[in-house]
């Protein structure tokens, strides 16, 4: 595969931060300090 590997560290990076988040942050209010951000 010869695809831009910018591109797919960007999607892993995304990945990372959003099961990560959901993971470290079971409290609602910093879920909800994620999602407005």
């Amino acid at each position: 595969m010869n695809c831009k590997p910018s591109f797919f560290l960007l999607l892993a990076i995304v990945a990372a931060m959003i099961l990560g988040g959901c993971a470290s942050a079971p409290e609602p209010d910093h879920s909800s300090r994620y999602t407005l951000a």
